[in-house]
Parts: structure tokens; sequence; C-alpha cells
């Protein structure tokens, strides 16, 4: 016998199996037709193709999510100093020079509120030690922010006439909270010391 009509004789034999065991606990055949058609259906029913427009069988909706999600931005645009990217946070200086402070804020930009959290704020040390800093955040809305102003420590700008002071900014510092989308919670920004 061949491979193909061992196979064969192999499900008749089954599906008689099953038909007589049926039939000795009273149960119609036609009960064993019905399940056999039913699975044939859900097969066809996965490997159909989708019609034009329509969305496949194997495609599920995904639900909305509903948890909060944090993000970092900048205040002023997104390159404050013409042509340099990343420097949206850099409150510009009236009387010139480096700028002295940077200003930052943190979104909730997913549809639940949060609790208070924290944002932490560290500038690399250029002339001196790392500057850390915590500040508390207040419970955000969906769609609700937080606007920060803080002053850039001076050991953040190099001891020569010019460079950058380069800062991190991490919302939910502590993950606190449960987020549809961790990883744009930081932003890494840095203000320019023009030359004298």
């Amino acid at each position: 016998m061949s491979f193909v009509k061992t196979i064969l004789a192999t499900s008749l034999i089954a599906i008689s199996t099953t038909a007589l065991a049926e039939a000795a606990e009273n149960k119609p055949q036609s009960h064993v037709r019905e399940h056999i058609l039913l699975a044939d259906s859900k097969l066809k029913a996965r490997t159909a193709k989708p019609r034009p427009g329509v969305g496949g069988p194997t495609q599920l909706k995904q639900k909305p999510d509903r948890r909060p999600d944090y993000i970092v931005e900048p205040v002023f645009s997104s390159d404050s100093w013409k042509g340099l990217p990343g420097t949206g946070f850099c409150k510009k200086n009236p009387s010139g020079g480096a700028a002295t402070q940077i200003a930052f804020r943190v979104k909730n930009i997913g549809q639940k509120s949060t609790i208070p959290t924290k944002v932490y704020v560290g500038f690399v040390g250029k002339s001196g030690p790392n500057q850390d800093f915590l500040i508390n955040v207040p419970p955000l809305g969906a769609g609700a922010s937080f606007t920060k102003q803080l002053n850039i420590p001076a050991s953040a700008y190099p001891n020569s006439d010019h460079g950058f002071a380069w800062f991190n900014v991490i919302s939910d510092a502590h993950t606190q909270v449960t987020e549809s989308q961790e990883l744009n919670n930081s932003k890494t920004g840095k203000c320019s010391l023009p030359a004298s």
C-alpha cells in the first residue's frame, strides 16, 4: 500500500470508529457529519484570501490602549539656536552669551490620568561634577502637561570659551506609571556657550 492509501485508510477507520462509538451511545451519525463539516468550514475560513478592501480572517482588531503615556518636549522650537538641533530646551539669555536656563515640558499624551511622579534632569559636568535634579510632577490628566524651568549649573559648561552644556530629561524617573509606550520618556539636549 502506498503512503497516501495508508493515510486514507487510517482516516476512514478513525471516522468509522467514531461513528460506531457514537451509534453505540445512541447518537445519530449525522452528528459526526456535522462535526466534520464544521471543522472543514473553519479551516476554509482561516485560509481564505481577504476580499479587496476587507481585512483577512487572521487580522484581529486591537483595542485602543487606555494607559497614560509621558513624553518630554522642549518649550521653545526644536532648534532654538538656528541650525542646532536639540537646543529647543535652551532659554536664550536676553543680554547675549550662554543660555542660563532650560525649559522643558512633561506631557501625558495617553488616555488615562497619572499619579504624582518625578522627572529627572541630569547635567553632564564639563568643568566640575555632574549635577542631578529630581523634580516633582503633579498628576496629569489625559492631554495635560507640566512645564518647568531650571538653571543650568556653571559646571555643565566647559572651561573653554565655547562648547555645549549637555543634559538629559527623563519623565517618570522611578517608573511609577505603567505607560502605553515606555521608550519615549527621555530627551537629550544641549545649550551652546558662544565664543566671547
